[in-house]
């Protein structure tokens, strides 16, 4: 029996199902504080997380750095960008940006793919950040 794109495709969008699933479950982030928008272009996804463009930029920066990726750091007053590639060679452009949402600070959270998306990546990277806000940062 061979393999079709459209089986790669169903499997590959159950297991990204299955893996934002349990990585919410395992933050214990409540739907009205953790906003999660995978649907996106092709090529971008983004979010918005409860907390400072400041905590949220460390943990990011830390779970990179923890993951052995390397990545250059652009920071400007309201964003900071970070550029580099995971470990199976997809390059990103993240882009964080400070928000005021009724006197409370949130950071907005864009990642543009070079060519395919790593949905995995991102999940992860979601993960460690949102623990920010949910005071698992260790820091």
């Amino acid at each position: 029996m061979g393999t079709y794109p459209e089986d790669k495709a169903m499997f590959t969008r159950r297991k990204l199902f299955t893996v934002g699933g349990l990585m919410i479950g395992a933050v214990g982030c409540s739907l009205d504080t953790f906003q999660l928008n995978l649907s996106g272009t092709a090529g971008k996804r983004e979010t918005v997380l409860n907390g400072s463009l400041e905590a949220t930029s460390r943990a990011t920066s830390r779970m990179l750095t923890e993951m052995g990726l390397f990545y250059t750091t652009t920071s400007e007053t309201d964003s900071v960008l970070l550029e580099g590639a995971t470990k199976q060679g997809h390059r990103y452009r993240l882009h964080l940006r400070r928000n005021r949402i009724e006197g409370a600070e949130t950071t907005a959270i864009e990642i543009r793919w070079e060519r395919e998306p790593d949905d995995a990546f991102w999940l992860g990277l979601l993960q460690a950040a949102s623990q920010v806000q949910t005071g698992r940062n260790g820091g």
